[in-house]
């Protein structure tokens, strides 16, 4: 593994790499070599997870390779990613993998995670839509094949950001796509994910018009965060710390499934950031009074 694994291009290309090494591995001893690694970001784990547990279902037994030099062993436990109940939550949320039945314990779980994750004077609204917002984003990603998903984040006290990554692996956005709207089936994963995002857009069966992942890319814009969906061969990246940038790649291989991360700020001076449900997304009464009612 290479020194950094962080939120870029590369780093995410060579766990594209490492999953379609260990895709086709079944019943074998796989060694992962941390020695030379030195960083890991938090939402990473979430990714190095989904692989890891996934080459485990084949029968494959992992083991790893780690310098105790390092502050990187360390990180491994404050993050639950050795013993997953028992993690640091002053500065992580830990990493946990649920099925997609269990909403309730990802409800309970974020309780728990964001409770000291952001600063105490903090405004409590800000909070309930980081938690709104995730429970949309384990709904979107768990429309597919597994039935498996997996997360994982921390605090940045240096940049005063909130990060968290939440991932499976199943049918791309685009597959989701075009199994849906056959008569107007899309030829590359990036234009699936920007339709994605646009307000009313949803993939889910039996909606209409629906959350999709609009809410997500609203309430990334109103708190001047980050954005990254990478899905199949497509890495989306929208920036609006201080005017929207936004950066498109294509990977050479796919990743069989699908990658959100969020970063958002964490200081109490933050300014309009609430996601008008009603008004942006004109939703159904019955699920806006449920998302209300949800925390």
């Amino acid at each position: 593994m290479p020194s950094t694994l962080n939120n870029n291009i590369q780093s995410i290309e060579k766990l594209i790499d490492l999953n379609s090494k260990t895709t086709h591995i079944i019943n074998e001893e796989i060694i992962i070599d941390f020695r030379n690694t030195k960083w890991i970001d938090s939402n990473i784990f979430a990714i190095l997870g989904l692989i890891f547990n996934y080459a485990i279902y084949k029968g494959n037994k992992i083991k790893f390779m780690l310098s105790r030099t390092n502050n990187l062993f360390k990180m491994f436990y404050n993050i639950g990613f050795v013993k997953k109940d028992d993690y640091n939550e002053n500065y992580y949320i830990g990493f946990r993998e649920f099925t997609t039945n269990d909403t309730t314990k990802f409800e309970e779980y974020l309780d728990k995670s964001a409770k000291n994750m952001f600063v105490k004077n903090i405004e409590e609204i800000y909070i309930k839509n980081f938690k709104k917002v995730l429970v949309e984003c384990f709904s979107n990603v768990k429309h597919s094949t597994s039935n498996k998903v997996i997360i994982s984040g921390g605090v940045s006290k240096k940049y005063k950001t909130v990060s968290v990554s939440i991932c499976n692996l199943g049918k791309t956005i685009l597959e989701k796509y075009n199994t849906r709207y056959p008569e107007n089936a899309f030829d590359d994963d990036i234009k699936a994910i920007k339709w994605a995002i646009k307000r009313s857009n949803t993939t889910k069966v039996n909606s209409v018009g629906g959350l999709g992942l609009s809410i997500l890319y609203n309430f990334i814009e109103n708190t001047k965060g980050e954005l990254w969906i990478i899905s199949g061969k497509g890495y989306f990246h929208t920036n609006f710390k201080n005017s929207k940038k936004e950066n498109e790649y294509t990977f050479n291989q796919e990743f069989n499934g699908t990658i959100i991360t969020l970063k958002i700020p964490n200081y109490s001076n933050v300014k309009d950031f609430r996601v008008n449900l009603d008004e942006n997304l004109k939703l159904d009464k019955a699920i806006l009074k449920l998302l209300e009612e949800m925390f």
